[in-house]
């Protein structure tokens, strides 16, 4: 089976807290571009109760700062640069 990672933008609140709460069981890997990383461990630890294999990563990102969305970019590229294909899911 192939890994499937889904990196996800406002993964702490509302509709992203939603969406990965509802795909967590879908993916391999997930990664959480948040502005909270406080709120993200929160939230990691709940899906892992659910989701016990499920590999969480938390990335930094203020989507209103291109400095950091370019940081966030590199960094989930080198978390899937293990991958075998295309397999990120944004």
């Amino acid at each position: 089976m192939k890994d499937r990672t889904l990196a996800i933008t406002g993964a702490t609140s509302g509709i992203g807290k939603a969406t990965s709460a509802r795909l967590a069981g879908d993916f391999d890997k997930i990664i959480l571009l948040v502005r909270n990383v406080e709120k993200a461990e929160n939230f990691k630890d709940e899906l892992l109760e659910k989701h016990e294999n499920l590999c969480i990563d938390i990335v930094e990102c203020d989507l209103s700062n291109l400095v950091s969305v370019q940081t966030a970019i590199d960094t989930c590229l080198l978390y899937t640069s293990d991958a075998a294909d295309d397999s990120l899911r944004v």
